[in-house]
């Protein structure tokens, strides 16, 4: 038996446990348009709602969701809806975004999808109103 044989069998290895999250967090930001100043703003977003997550122990952020659209009618929200299809498959507990202008292309459309999201059982946490 090599020097390495034996100190080998003195070594007990420890496995690394799985951190198990308590909650699932699905990200959305949205600009308007594709210029600098506002995919820097989008940046701005998803970082400063990334920070927040991390700060919570029991949160893993699960996806991020990133619309550059306006939030008139007939423009596409493609990573909105397929947001919103995540949480209606139970697969979200919250969503975090910067505001609660990102959700709707007015009030009463707003509330409409806040509404949808809440009976899913998810919870939606708007960093600024």
């Amino acid at each position: 038996m090599d020097k390495i044989d034996e100190l080998n069998k003195d070594v007990i290895v420890i496995h690394p446990q799985r951190v198990i999250k308590d909650y699932v967090v699905g990200i959305y930001a949205r600009v308007s348009t594709n210029r600098k100043e506002q995919l820097d703003s989008l940046a701005v977003q998803v970082s400063g709602l990334t920070r927040l997550a991390a700060a919570h122990m029991t949160w893993f952020v699960a996806d991020v969701f990133l619309d550059v659209a306006s939030a008139k009618v007939g423009s596409s929200r493609n990573e909105f809806n397929w947001m919103i299809d995540e949480c209606e498959k139970g697969n979200l507990d919250i969503i975090l975004t910067k505001s609660v202008s990102r959700f709707g292309r007015d009030t009463k459309e707003g509330l409409e999808v806040i509404r949808k999201i809440r009976s899913c059982g998810t919870r939606i946490i708007f960093i600024r109103h």
